[in-house]
């Protein structure tokens, strides 16, 4: 899976646990899938080091899904997939 397009929805973030949720939306070509991260940081993070934290959450799991599991198919993140990810979130 190569994912061309990282959408970022519903960021929130309980600041007394330091804890950092967000629904990321995968893109490539063949369609999309929606992945529920969560990601402990500490207070005053930088939003990109956030968003890059969430998504190493996200391709974690989505690399324990059956199709992806034994490693057969490569999960990639295409350059500049994350641009504009944390707008709106």
């Amino acid at each position: 899976m190569n994912i061309t397009k990282v959408t970022v929805c519903a960021l929130k973030s309980e600041v007394v646990k330091r804890c950092h949720s967000a629904v990321f939306l995968l893109e490539n070509e063949g369609g999309r899938v929606t992945m529920q991260s969560t990601v402990t940081a500490e207070e005053g993070v930088d939003p990109a080091a956030l968003a890059e934290a969430l998504l190493a959450d996200a391709i974690r799991q989505l690399a324990r899904l059956p199709e992806y599991r034994t490693g057969e198919t490569p999960i990639t993140v295409a350059d500049g997939a994350l641009e504009g990810a944390l707008q709106g979130a």
